[in-house]
């Protein structure tokens, strides 16, 4: 049995040699592989440098001949997103040109983003159907002394029919910038109508119901709404508060973010590739916005009315009662629930 013992003892000990002499090979290639990689990139990072990039682009038909086009983009000389970022001179060929250069020219070696726009997101280029694209992205290589980047732009999201920069606000209208809240990723800004009549001395001790109402970039103005197109919310109620058809009220409007979908989406309907975050969206609404407008103006006590493209109830269930709701775009074709509507 003892032979059979010091044999398996050997054995081990064997083993044990050979692992430590394996394992020391293994961190010996890794450090080798790492000192490669650091002088790989270390070469790489001497090889970036600044160099002169000239945009060309080609605008649709439908592109008003009197209007500017920007670029928009990833780096500090394309504006960082700015919509009205770089600015395009036309040529005579009808085409539209920018150059960076000297301490605005573009990195080498590092993918840049942009896109063309015609001052503001209202009027952001689209692919040929009017739908949204992607980023336009380039890399020059760190050989190249320079570098030109030609595209054609297919569309615009408005169709080349808005004004960009024209404000079309109407009465007493109020800004209020990057609200921020810890409870949702984005900034967002609120707008809010105050009715005629509002700041005269005699109705001082007056109080208004108020109206919240969800895409607050849509209901005012031209200038931030989806494809230019306002929904005319202040001269509506300007126009029925004046005739008496309606009592003068507050109107806050919400603007939305790139999480729109995710916000007004509830939890119970959120899938794996959509999240949910409607009741996170509530409690913006109802603990931090609703107090803020509430200190704000002169509203009227108790509930005030909430139009809603959202399952907005939901933010609601530990409450003795809820807000009136108005919604009048739902949308039950959204994830599973839309192959029940269709079938």
């Amino acid at each position: 049995m003892r032979y059979v013992i010091w044999a398996i003892v050997l054995l081990a000990i064997g083993a044990s040699g050979f692992t430590g002499w394996f394992l020391a090979q293994r961190d010996a290639r890794s450090a080798e592989a790492a000192r490669d990689e650091a002088e790989r990139f270390t070469q790489w990072a001497r090889n970036l440098r600044t160099v002169p990039v000239t945009f060309i682009v080609t605008a649709p038909p439908e592109t008003p001949a009197d209007q500017t086009l920007y670029l928009s983009g990833s780096a500090p000389s394309l504006k960082a997103w700015a919509a009205d970022g770089v600015p395009l001179t036309r040529r005579a060929d009808g085409k539209y040109v920018a150059r960076l250069e000297g301490e605005n020219g573009l990195m080498t070696g590092l993918e840049h983003a942009f896109k063309v726009t015609r001052g503001n997101w209202a009027t952001v280029e689209t692919d040929e159907k009017g739908q949204e694209r992607p980023n336009r992205t380039f890399t020059i290589d760190p050989g190249e002394e320079e570098a030109t980047i030609e595209v054609v732009v297919a569309s615009w999201r408005d169709g080349g029919k808005t004004v960009p920069g024209r404000v079309t606000r109407t009465g007493n209208i109020m800004l209020h910038r990057k609200f921020h809240s810890e409870l949702l990723k984005f900034d967002r800004d609120l707008i809010v109508y105050l009715p005629p009549g509002y700041d005269d001395e005699a109705n001082i001790d007056l109080r208004y119901p108020v109206l919240y109402m969800h895409d607050g970039q849509n209901l005012m103005d031209e200038d931030t709404s989806f494809k230019g197109i306002e929904w005319r919310v202040d001269e509506t109620a300007e126009r029925l508060i004046r005739e008496g058809r309606i009592t003068p009220l507050i109107i806050v409007g919400i603007y939305n973010t790139e999480d729109r979908s995710a916000e007004f989406t509830p939890g119970w309907m959120a899938t794996a590739e959509a999240p949910g975050r409607a009741e996170l969206y509530g409690k913006l609404l109802v603990e931090q916005i609703k107090p803020m407008i509430d200190a704000t103006a002169r509203h009227l006590a108790g509930w005030s009315h909430w139009r809603s493209s959202s399952n907005i109830r939901t933010s609601f269930p530990e409450r003795p009662c809820s807000p009136p709701i108005c919604s009048f775009t739902a949308s039950p074709c959204w994830g599973d629930w839309a192959k029940t509507w269709r079938s």
